[in-house]
């Protein structure tokens, strides 16, 4: 009687382990791209090498009421970037967040930035009328 409980509980151990297993990972999903320096095509990832960076200094001034920031960004990485997004957060004197605004650089949204090419970008806190004390900047691109 000791040995059938025995292998009852190893059995039903083992099926909660595989369903557990079963449930846990999908080895069927599409490998996605989880960084902006990444492209997915197909089922395979290809890492790209470099970034797209703000080049230089920056300038921030006040138009009619608005923050604007302007600057210049540059294709640092080994491949055309399309869809170069400049984003801006707005903080205050006291370092808390008062705005956001974007901006795609360059003529078009989706004229590409070449290798080692730079083009200019102007990010506005559009529709807020703020003077921000300090701003950051994030890039994406495809």
């Amino acid at each position: 009687m000791k040995k059938i409980i025995t292998g009852i509980a190893v059995i039903s151990a083992v099926f909660i382990l595989g369903v557990l297993v079963g449930v846990s990972g999908d080895d069927n999903k599409p490998v996605s791209a989880s960084a902006p320096d990444s492209v997915t095509t197909q089922s395979k990832t290809i890492k790209d090498t470099g970034k797209v960076e703000v080049n230089g200094n920056t300038r921030k001034t006040i138009d009619n009421g608005y923050t604007k920031v302007v600057g210049e960004v540059k294709n640092n990485s080994s491949r055309s970037a399309l869809y170069v997004k400049v984003i801006a957060t707005f903080y205050d004197n006291l370092g808390s967040v008062i705005g956001t605004g974007y901006s795609y650089a360059g003529d078009t949204p989706n004229t590409p930035l070449e290798v080692g090419a730079t083009t200019p970008f102007e990010v506005k806190s559009y529709p807020d009328k703020i003077d921000a004390s300090k701003y950051k900047l994030d890039i994406s691109w495809e």
